[in-house]
């Protein structure tokens, strides 16, 4: 057929075909050894035979046909039968799924760093222990023939129930977390134990899934108001309050809001077979983890290649050889509530009472642990910052005890909760036992007028002499090296030394434009101002002149031990600190004004002996020192 070149197809030797060639060639006819002429089959080799009588097109012999060399089939060849066994799909290493795993393995990277790649994309690791040349399909039809009837379903990582799940698991959540998402979920956790390219259907052997027919649990007129409350904003713990103080399960808040409770029960209960039913295995017993604190790497950065994803999968801690009643006792420890009732009938009959939150629980938490160091009564506290007794707090824990004060919002959680205690002493005080020690200190607080303002009072107190110290003693050294200045001979000598020499150079000594003195600034200019030689400098000259005349005056440093120390004070600094410490003191002195009058009006008000009754008395004259007229003014000048 002249438009449709056939193609021989043999499985013959080799030696058989190089005859036929030959016996071909001697009717003029051309044998070449090269690829197949089908462009589909650029892989095969064989035998081209052409006509050199017949020439086709391009001046080319006709070409006759083509034999295929030992064992070589054709793309068409398999085509026809259906590849090897019948199999017309690809190549599991052409496969496009898989292709690129493959590609990996001819690079050279390790079998459990591709199996990684695989295991990190969704997909069966498993999948590189088959044959590559034999297609995917007809590797696993043994298995799937095994599956009793026809099951149609999505593989259980692309089942809508479960799909998110293995997502978590491919973002590089460990497989602890996922299972805690799934039992949150109300789902049951030994789903992730199942092989996630098989249906559920196959694995479990599972009837038909209870259907969600109710109310969404945030949409229940029962719940929906709690909900509302966390899309405003509030925090799950305080929620979770007001739904155990309305007499409901504060658990219901940890189901997914987007299903019905009766349908989230009976599935937790295991009424509505499906997977639970199938996978359901024996609840394993609560037990508290040791948790060491470190800091995992980012997923996004165990990138292919890197010692992380190349080191995934290689150690399965199942496999190695330790002793496991050795890891649970170290690791580990018992928390089934079952174990817990066995201790005496007195715990049996006293229930354990539940704390209450009322505040952001990061904020009462950090309250617990700062007030855990104080060793005071709450009631205690507040009586001594009402009457603005410090007692032996230092400025640390009243700077803490301020911070915790509650804020308006947390007063009426607080006034409002203790509302149920209004009935006797009895009554509030069980009501109070049950909240975290920093709601305590807080309704300890409420009573306490102003209490911030005399927190601010305490802390002025108590830090007042260690901050006056340091005006002072900054002040000190700036006096002292003022005294230095004015007292040294040396140094006053050598500045008339210097003021005499410039008056010189500059008029000779002669004449009304005498200078009277100069600034420091100017002592800069004796160092850059040349002599008419280029080279002597008027301060080199100085030091000349000095040393021929008062070598001892070259010496005057060591009159001015404090001058360098009070180079280091900022005078505009003490002038500020001063300040701030004056209007502190004002902002105190209000706050004490106003709580006198308080307590004057409540009948309260200590009677203190006056200065001025003591004069009168003349006792207070007897205790005080003379002073004379000098020390009065040294001590306005200070």
């Amino acid at each position: 057929d002249e438009e449709d070149t056939p193609t021989v197809y043999t499985d013959a030797a080799e030696e058989k075909i190089l005859t036929e060639a030959e016996e071909l060639s001697e009717n003029d006819t051309k044998v070449m050894k090269t690829k197949s002429a089908d462009s589909e089959d650029e892989d095969v080799e064989g035998f081209e035979i052409e006509d050199e009588n017949d020439e086709g097109p391009g001046g080319k012999g006709r070409v006759l046909g083509f034999v295929v060399a030992k064992g070589e089939k054709t793309n068409q060849d398999k085509d026809r039968k259906g590849g090897e066994g019948g199999d017309k799909d690809p190549p599991l290493k052409n496969d496009p799924e898989y292709q690129k795993y493959f590609k990996m393995l001819k690079m050279g990277l390790p079998i459990g760093a591709v199996k990684n790649a695989l295991q990190r994309d969704g997909k069966d690791p498993t999948i590189m222990d088959l044959d590559p040349n034999k297609s995917i399909k007809s590797q696993l039809s043994a298995n799937s023939k095994e599956q009793e009837g026809e099951d149609t379903g999505p593989p259980l990582k692309e089942d809508p129930e479960f799909e998110k799940y293995f997502k978590m698991l491919k973002m590089g959540l460990p497989i602890g977390a996922v299972k805690n998402a799934i039992q949150r979920d109300g789902k049951d956790p030994g789903i992730m134990d199942l092989d996630p390219e098989k249906t559920l259907k196959s694995q479990t052997g599972a009837q038909e899934e209870l259907r969600d027919t109710g109310v969404p649990l945030k949409d229940d007129p029962e719940y929906s108001k709690y909900f509302k409350m966390l899309k405003m904003g509030l925090p799950l713990g305080a929620v979770k309050n007001a739904v155990q103080r309305d007499g409901k399960d504060s658990s219901i808040m940890d189901l997914d809001q987007d299903k019905s409770v009766a349908f989230q029960l009976a599935k937790a209960k295991g009424g509505g077979g499906g997977a639970n039913r199938g996978v359901r295995k024996k609840a394993k017993k609560k037990v508290r983890r040791k948790k060491i604190y470190w800091t995992p790497i980012d997923p996004e950065k165990v990138v292919e290649g890197s010692l992380w994803e190349m080191a995934k999968g290689i150690v399965d801690f199942r496999k190695l050889s330790f002793d496991h009643k050795e890891f649970e006792s170290l690791f580990t420890e018992d928390m089934n509530p079952s174990e817990k009732k066995q201790k005496t009938s007195d715990d049996k009959k006293s229930a354990k009472k539940e704390n209450v939150q009322l505040i952001d629980g990061k904020r009462s938490m950090n309250g617990g642990i700062i007030l855990s160091r104080i060793k005071l009564e709450y009631a205690t506290i507040a009586k001594m910052v009402n009457e603005m007794d410090s007692g032996d707090f230092d400025s640390t824990q009243l700077k803490a005890l301020n911070e915790f004060l509650p804020t308006d919002e947390e007063r009426g959680s607080l006034t409002g909760y203790m509302e149920k205690g209004k009935g006797s002493p009895e009554e509030a005080k069980e009501i109070t036992s049950v909240l975290p020690e920093c709601e305590k200190y807080m309704i300890a607080m409420l009573d306490v007028k102003n209490a911030s303002k005399k927190f601010d009072a305490m802390l002025f107190k108590v830090l007042f002499d260690s901050r006056l110290d340091e005006l002072v003693e900054s002040i000190e050294v700036v006096k002292k090296a003022c005294n230095e200045v004015r007292n040294s001979e040396r140094l006053r000598k050598m500045f008339a030394m210097i003021l005499t020499l410039v008056n010189q150079i500059n008029t000779g000594g002669d004449g009304g434009n005498l200078a009277l003195g100069f600034n420091l600034e100017a002592l800069l200019k004796l160092g850059e101002a040349k002599a008419f030689d280029k080279k002597t400098s008027v301060l080199e000259y100085l030091a000349k002149l000095i040393r021929r005349n008062d070598e001892d005056l070259l010496r005057f440093k060591e009159d001015l031990t404090m001058v360098p120390e009070a180079g280091g004070v900022i005078l505009d600094a003490l002038v500020g600190d001063m300040k701030v410490l004056n209007e502190e003191l004002k902002v105190v002195s209000e706050t004490a004004e106003v709580e006198a009058d308080s307590l004057e009006e409540e009948g309260k008000l200590p009677v203190l002996p006056s200065f001025q009754d003591k004069d009168k008395s003349g006792d207070l004259k007897e205790d005080l020192p003379e002073v004379s007229d000098e020390q009065v003014e040294e001590t306005e000048i200070e």
